[in-house]
């Protein structure tokens, strides 16, 4: 994350996950990110963070 934020500042982070999928959801609001979307890709139900905060 942060060579994406150094590199690519103008781009956020985004993790992509299976919404059932409890320990990424954690992990993904554990660092901040904020959910952005839900939505059903391939049939499966998955959420969508992005960064919210610059890391240094």
């Amino acid at each position: 994350m942060r060579w994406a934020h150094r590199n690519r500042p103008a781009h956020p982070v985004v993790i992509a996950t299976a919404a059932h999928n409890a320990p990424a959801v954690r992990v993904a609001e554990g660092l901040g990110f904020e959910r952005v979307l839900e939505r059903v890709h391939e049939g499966v139900p998955e959420v969508l963070y992005r960064s919210t905060a610059l890391l240094r």
